[in-house]
């Protein structure tokens, strides 16, 4: 007998202490302070668009963030001559109630989020399994223990300096927020091809 497991999914998570989360929390609250922002999977939340004024603690993100893609795409099999572009990356900020409905990345290999600020309320991330029909199928009154094989969704908690990369296809949404306290993220997307 042979048991295989077939179409994976990724999630790498880090935490980043090299970047100065007081200074990006600044920045997130100027540029929300300039502008209206734009209005795309966020409910209630301000999301800026493509971020373009250059700043040096984002220059330390986009290069962290570079470092693991380029980790990752041996990982998943790439080959070692594809190049990793950055293809934008903007700032979410959620208060109490607001939270991103769900939706995917197209039009990317990879995309990802960094916490600047938050708390363990203030919105959980959440993947949904890729097949629709998987919910329908398995019944989670039925698990032992929730794992890549039977989980319908995917939690990850919130937490200052967290880095999370995953599938830009891969669906997913914020929760709403319950915490006072203002959820701060850099969101970004990634293309992997050959140069």
């Amino acid at each position: 007998m042979m048991i295989q497991s077939i179409f994976y999914s990724v999630l790498l998570t880090d935490t980043l202490e090299s970047i100065d989360n007081e200074e990006l929390k600044k920045y997130a609250m100027m540029l929300r302070d300039q502008d209206n922002g734009v209005i795309k999977s966020n409910f209630l939340g301000w999301q800026s668009d493509t971020l373009s004024i250059p700043n040096e603690q984002i220059q330390l993100l986009v290069d962290s963030i570079i470092q693991r893609v380029s980790v990752l795409k041996s990982r998943l099999g790439f080959k070692d001559d594809v190049k990793i572009y950055l293809n934008n990356l903007w700032i979410n900020i959620n208060q109490k109630s607001s939270f991103n409905r769900p939706h995917v990345h197209p039009g990317s290999t990879l995309s990802g989020t960094y916490y600047v600020d938050c708390d363990i309320n203030s919105g959980k991330l959440v993947f949904k399994h890729p097949s629709m029909g998987h919910q329908y199928s398995i019944k989670d009154d039925a698990i032992e223990d929730f794992t890549e094989y039977n989980a319908a969704h995917w939690t990850v908690l919130p937490e200052i300096g967290k880095l999370i990369i995953f599938p830009s296809w891969l669906e997913h949404y914020v929760e709403p927020s319950v915490s006072e306290r203002e959820r701060i993220s850099i969101a970004f997307n990634i293309e992997i091809e050959k140069g």
